[in-house]
């Protein structure tokens, strides 16, 4: 018996549609960002790399280790 409000913000990725092979935009999931098959197949796929990046808070420093994402 309550109502509770909520509010969520969709950031789509970069699209440019003058990449895609013609007639495959298509919506994601989401039913709001765009997504295409690209015309250039040789580019780098999307994929997780792993990095190590030093943080420091408050006077101590450590070496965290985290995903970066990468290619197109």
């Amino acid at each position: 018996n309550q109502l509770i409000s909520s509010i969520s913000n969709i950031t789509c990725p970069d699209f440019d549609p003058s990449t895609c092979v013609q007639g495959s935009i298509t919506l994601m999931p989401n039913g709001c960002c765009r997504k295409c098959i690209p015309r250039n197949e040789t580019s780098v796929p999307c994929a997780a790399v792993p990095v190590t990046r030093e943080i420091s808070h408050n006077g101590c420093t450590a070496s965290v280790s985290m995903n970066d994402c990468s290619g197109s």
